[in-house]
């Protein structure tokens, strides 16, 4: 941070705070993840820099969804999730959906409306071969599918997605 500053690069200063408040709300600092990524998101709305929005609303509507503060996160993500269709940044739109289904199986008990999430996700994520988000978002619909019993769907789910990571090898998701 305090070289981002001293640089006085809005750009590094954005990215810096986004990646200081997605660590702090890793290592359960709730309210200040919550402050930086918000700070985070003022930056990248002022340098409109569209990408680095996205990015903002995706950390700050985890943040949000780990506070339970599941009206906010589920109006930050979707606003994300809006914005990466509008400008084609598919991986976002993957990893966004994914957290989406997340919220609503997980936080709301909507298995129905956590599968249509989850379905958009993974087409985007394979019609422009995002392949690392694709497999995240197919990892979590797999483990949401074992609470809704829904064990087919968690072993095809589970299964496409150990796929894809075993092509790109990626061994810490093969042994999850």
């Amino acid at each position: 941070m305090q070289l981002a500053h001293r640089a006085e690069e809005p750009h590094l200063i954005a990215d810096a705070l986004r990646e200081l408040g997605a660590w702090l709300n890793r290592t359960n600092r709730l309210t200040e993840a919550e402050t930086m990524l918000r700070h985070s998101l003022s930056l990248a709305e002022m340098i409109d820099d569209q990408p680095k929005i996205i990015s903002a609303l995706n950390n700050l509507g985890n943040s949000l969804l780990n506070q339970n503060r599941i009206d906010e996160a589920q109006a930050v993500l979707q606003r994300g999730l809006q914005l990466a269709e509008q400008i084609g940044y598919y991986r976002a739109y993957v990893i966004l959906a994914g957290n989406l289904g997340t919220l609503y199986a997980e936080k709301l008990g909507d298995w129905e409306t956590a599968v249509r999430y989850f379905e958009q996700g993974a087409q985007i994520g394979r019609e422009h071969d995002c392949r690392t988000a694709l497999m995240g978002l197919l990892g979590e619909w797999g483990y949401q599918a074992l609470f809704f019993d829904e064990l087919e769907m968690a072993e095809q789910s589970f299964t496409d997605s150990l796929q894809i990571a075993r092509e790109n090898g990626h061994l810490v998701s093969v042994a999850v």
